[in-house]
């Protein structure tokens, strides 16, 4: 959301930390979906295995996932992180685009909201200033985000000022 270079030295250690903690058996899919995403976005060396354990006994997805919309979500961004033959992330994509269009438009908002605009496109592929702003305006109508959103809104203001006084 912006502020990320505020604390790049606890980002950094808390990042080693979860990268040394193997301890991935016990994780449901919001947490192996995390773990994974913020490791590879910040280079670590991180395999795709362990969404694995998502899959039944015929190598298929487990249909249990598609309960869980936020999962499912969660498991499509992902996917947008993977190498060349990381097949099950491949296959991931195919399964979270099929249950996700589906589910679309019985959602209630904000999650609607975020499956919409990750089906036209995934946050990986967007400008991190774009998706800061996007999700400050839908995070702005969670309540238990009112503080950290508060923070971001006035970082991202005074982005936009600075900006602007620039172009002058």
């Amino acid at each position: 959301l912006g502020v990320n270079y505020h604390f790049e030295k606890e980002i950094e250690d808390a990042l080693e930390a979860i990268y040394h903690d193997n301890n991935e058996a016990d994780n449901d899919l919001h947490t192996t979906y995390l773990r994974f995403r913020l490791l590879r976005e910040h280079s670590f060396d991180v395999p795709c295995e362990a969404f694995y354990k998502f899959k039944d006994e015929e190598g298929n997805f487990k249909s249990s996932l598609t309960n869980d919309v936020q999962g499912l979500l969660e498991l499509y961004e992902a996917s947008y992180m993977r190498v060349h033959g990381e097949d099950i992330l491949d296959e991931a994509i195919s399964f979270t685009t099929t249950h996700l269009t589906l589910a679309a438009t019985t959602l209630d908002y904000p999650l609607s909201e975020q499956v919409t605009h990750a089906l036209k496109q995934s946050i990986q592929r967007g400008l991190p200033r774009v998706e800061a702003r996007r999700y400050i305006f839908i995070y702005q109508d969670i309540e238990s985000h009112n503080n950290i959103i508060g923070v971001c809104k006035y970082r991202f203001q005074l982005v936009i000022a600075f900006a602007q006084e620039r172009a002058e």
